[in-house]
Formats: C-alpha cells, sequence, structure tokens
C-alpha cells in the first residue's frame, strides 16, 4: 500500500482548530509633519477640528534600503533578536524606522529591524522601549501586505525568496515535498503553530502546521487539498484537480481497475479518513485511510451512508446490482452444497474472499444441521476446480477463523460432546480448551479444563462426536506416548479417582 513517499498522501495527523481570522499586525510607524493648530485648537489651514488620532499602530512602506540602515541594523540587530530570542544566526540586516504603537491609552515608541537568517527564515522586529518586542516573519509580512499594501515587505536580498526555510519542514511529514511557493494563512486556536499552505514542485501540496519557534511541540501537521475544500483553510495555490491527481495512487491500490473520475473528503475520525473515490466506470466506492496516510480498507458505495454516502455513484444501482448477485451466488452455493451431499437447510453465509490461484470463493455458511459450523471453497471462477469443505474447529487450525460460529459456540459444542464421553469424568464440567494440533485423518489433540480443576489431554475424532482417549494431565504428563501436556494455569491439580 501507498505510504508516505514515492505515493499520494493524506495524512491526517492533527485534528481541525478553530483559525483566528482577525490577525492584528505590529507595524512601523513613520515620523510624520506635526499638524499645526490654532489658540482653539482647530487647524489652521481648514479652521476644523484635526481628524481623530487611531489608536492602531500606523503602517507605511519602508524607505529604500540604504548603506546606513544596514551599517545600523548590523550594529544594533543582534542585540534585539537576542533579547527576543529568535532562533536567528543573522546574515544580513537592517534598521527599518522608528516606530510608535498605543499600549493602554499611552503611545510607546521604538525601533523596526528586519534580519535574514541562515536558515532563509526573516523577520521584522520592534523593539518597545518597555522591553516588549512584536515579531513577525517574512511570510506573514506577504500575506498582510496582500491585504493593505500599506504593510511593509520585506527587502532584504536574503528574505526576497521567503518559502526555502519550509522545505526541511515540510520533508518531516512529506519526505518527497520541494517547496515552490508558500501562504501564511493564519495560527492556529492555541497560538502556538501558524497554517500555511505549501505549493510543493514534487511531492504532496496541502496545509501544513508549522510550529512557532519558541513552542513546545516542534512537530508539524498535514492535510491535503481536498481535506480542507469548503473551509477557512482551503487551498488556493493548488486546485481541485491536483488535490485528486495526488490521491489517485490511493484509490486505484484498492481497486486497480478504477480510472478515478473524482474524490472528495467525506470526514473522519481521530485516527481515521474516508473519501470517496468517483470511476470512470461505476461503481465508486469509499477508501479508509489511517493517521499515516496508509489504506486500511475500501466500502461500497451501498454500505457507505453511516459516513456520509457516495455522490458519484449511483447508490440504488449498486444496491440492486448487489442484491442480484448475492442472490445468483446463494443460489450456486446452494447447489454445491447439494451436489457435496452437505446438509444446510440455514440462507446465512459470509464470503471470506477467494483463492485466485484455484479460482475457487471462501465461504462460510451457518447451517442448523451443522453445529460445529462450516467453510467451503466453492469454484466459482474455475468451475473445474475441486470443491473442499470443513468445520470450524479444522478452520481455527487452518487459521481461517469463523464468524458465523464463534469461539463461544466451538466451546458450547466441546462441552457437550465432553459430557457424552466415557473418558471425560461425569463430574468434569469443561470450562475452556486448548486446541493443541490436528493430526494428518482430522482428529484434533485438545486440552480440557475442567471447573473443579480436573485436566485432560482428549483426542477429539474426525466427526466430532467423542473425545477418546481422554488422558488425565497428571498422567500424560508422566507418559512418553502422550505427545501433548497440559499447559493451562493450574489445569489438572485435581487428581481424585
Amino acid at each position: 500500500m501507498a505510504g508516505l513517499s514515492g505515493r499520494a498522501l493524506a495524512r491526517p495527523v492533527f485534528i481541525f482548530l478553530t483559525l483566528i481570522c482577525a490577525v492584528l499586525a505590529l507595524v512601523v510607524t513613520l515620523p510624520a509633519h506635526a499638524q499645526q493648530t490654532d489658540a482653539v485648537g482647530n487647524d489652521v489651514k481648514t479652521g476644523r477640528p484635526p481628524a481623530p488620532q487611531s489608536t492602531k499602530p500606523v503602517a507605511a512602506r519602508p524607505a529604500p534600503v540604504t548603506e546606513d540602515d544596514i551599517k545600523r541594523g548590523a550594529k544594533e540587530a543582534p542585540a534585539v533578536v537576542a533579547a527576543a530570542k529568535v532562533p536567528c544566526e543573522i546574515t544580513e540586516a537592517r534598521y527599518v524606522a522608528d516606530a510608535s504603537a498605543q499600549r493602554d491609552g499611552k503611545t510607546v515608541k521604538g525601533k523596526a529591524y528586519e534580519v535574514a537568517c541562515s536558515t532563509n527564515q526573516g523577520f521584522f522586529l520592534i523593539a518597545f522601549q518597555d522591553g516588549k518586542t512584536d515579531v513577525t516573519n517574512c511570510n506573514k509580512a506577504e500575506a498582510l501586505h496582500a491585504k493593505d499594501p500599506a504593510n511593509p515587505l520585506c527587502a532584504l536580498k536574503g528574505n526576497r525568496i521567503n518559502h526555502y526555510w519550509l522545505t526541511p519542514l515540510a520533508k518531516t511529514v512529506t519526505p518527497d515535498c520541494n517547496v515552490g511557493k508558500a501562504r501564511w494563512i493564519a495560527p492556529n486556536a492555541a497560538g502556538d503553530k501558524v497554517f500555511y499552505e505549501l505549493l510543493c514542485k514534487t511531492g504532496f501540496s496541502g496545509i501544513y502546521a508549522i510550529a512557532n519557534y519558541d513552542a513546545a511541540d516542534q512537530t508539524v501537521g498535514y492535510m491535503n487539498c481536498l481535506k480542507v475544500e469548503g473551509t477557512p483553510l482551503k487551498c488556493e495555490l493548488s486546485d481541485h484537480a491536483k488535490a485528486v491527481e495526488q490521491l489517485t495512487p490511493l484509490a486505484q491500490d484498492s481497486k486497480d481497475d478504477c480510472t478515478v473520475s473524482d474524490m472528495r473528503y467525506l470526514g473522519g475520525a481521530k485516527d481515521r479518513d474516508y473519501y470517496e473515490v468517483g470511476c470512470a466506470t461505476p461503481p465508486g466506492f469509499v477508501i479508509v485511510l489511517d493517521a499515516k496516510g496508509d489504506v486500511q480498507g475500501a466500502v461500497g458505495c451501498d454500505k457507505a451512508v453511516a459516513i456520509g454516502g457516495c455522490k458519484f455513484t449511483d447508490v440504488a444501482a449498486v444496491k440492486a446490482e448487489a442484491h442480484a448477485k448475492a442472490e445468483a451466488n446463494r443460489t450456486a452455493y446452494a447447489a454445491a452444497l447439494d451436489k457435496a451431499g452437505i446438509d444446510c437447510s440455514g440462507d446465512t453465509f459470509v464470503r471470506i474472499g477467494a483463492q485466485a490461484d484455484t479460482g475457487r470463493d471462501v465461504i462460510e455458511f451457518k447451517c442448523p444441521e451443522q453445529p460445529n459450523g462450516l467453510i467451503a471453497f466453492v469454484p466459482a471462477a474455475k468451475p473445474d476446480a475441486q470443491f473442499e469443505s470443513f468445520d470450524c474447529f479444522t478452520a481455527r487450525m487452518k487459521e481461517l477463523p469463523c464468524k458465523l460460529t464463534t469461539e463461544a459456540d466451538l466451546l458450547a459444542r466441546v462441552k457437550v460432546i465432553a459430557k457424552a464421553s466415557k473418558g471425560v469424568n461425569p463430574d468434569c464440567d469443561v470450562e475452556t480448551a486448548r486446541y493443541a494440533f490436528m493430526t494428518g485423518d482430522g482428529r484434533l489433540i485438545t486440552e480440557l479444563a475442567c471447573v473443579n480443576k480436573r485436566g485432560y489431554i482428549a483426542v477429539l475424532d474426525a466427526k466430532r462426536t467423542v473425545f477418546s482417549p481422554a488422558v488425565p494431565c497428571d498422567v500424560a504428563a508422566k507418559s512418553e506416548k502422550v505427545p501433548e501436556k497440559c499447559t493451562i494455569p493450574g489445569n489438572g491439580s485435581n487428581t481424585a479417582k
């Protein structure tokens, strides 16, 4: 099955978080000429009261980078970065402008800097006189500038391409991703991670949750673009067709004859997600992915109502076809049992699977006449194949456990057979049984543990009618002729005659 590398990926490693839609950007206030007023405070030019001043920081584009800005940034920015504990080995720095912000009705002054780091990440830092430092990376600055061109962009040479730093982080969850473009979206509700849309030149585009540099949890989260369609996190750098293309190999792992025509996200739980797959030749189906993005199974559209249902497939037609096929199989399987001389008046059966090499269907039947259960290998794809059947005791030893006849059903049969076996003391009420091994002629070597602590190594005959012989545990322990010994804890401690 497809995993993280070389195949399409859907990794639902984190649960949707409530977005913070409004993002407050602390930006630079550049010096301006003081407004001149008369004796009563009116503007001398207009004769009107001056316009009210905003309590929010005022944004403006930075002046062109000058050599003096570079020199001043090189001198002053390292101390600001260190004080803010920003993990940045500075490769370039510049002084941007004096800044101010309103805090509690008071104007707090500060100085703004831009730095480029050896990790290819860049930041704006505003160091205020009250000791606080506001930090904004260049990706967020770009997003804010797109909404309001008055917000400044990073201008240093090392910050002109601001997505390089994201590739190593993306590779921790999608190893083939080489980021070609990035879009800052918003922080998560906890404020310790930021959602980015990453468009990968190779690998798996989608929404990545990148931890802030000071977050305790530095793991990266990922969601494919199908999962976020119709949400505030929807992809904008990629389209629906590309998202479907990424997941197509996963769908074809489940049904290789499906030419995928469309896909959509249905929903999910903590450890799995469901995606509907439409096929050019119906019917489609639903694939189930685990938290690692690996396919855990597929569900037919006729059984997918509880997990969102199918839209790309005519479910009514699928159900009708499935019913017709089930009835045809029921008739064929009943005829196969009759031909083999096996009595079965029940009409309940489960198709376990098929053998590709022999062309036989593997079917479990629930028959009143077969108290030990029944599994049959029924010729299907190859009508000339040999019919074969056995009970659920044998199936268990073949590591093909029955579902319609349970372990409890088999134990109930053991209790009945033990009571009818002369070699088992009448005061033994079997509490549990261990099926050790089966002989070539179909006899089942069994350890019986009685409620009263009697115990036996007993041979269940091939017809499943009697335990004979049945050797007490203490005798079996001393006899070389008994190939199996009692191993159930405490079994056989009652040796009374």
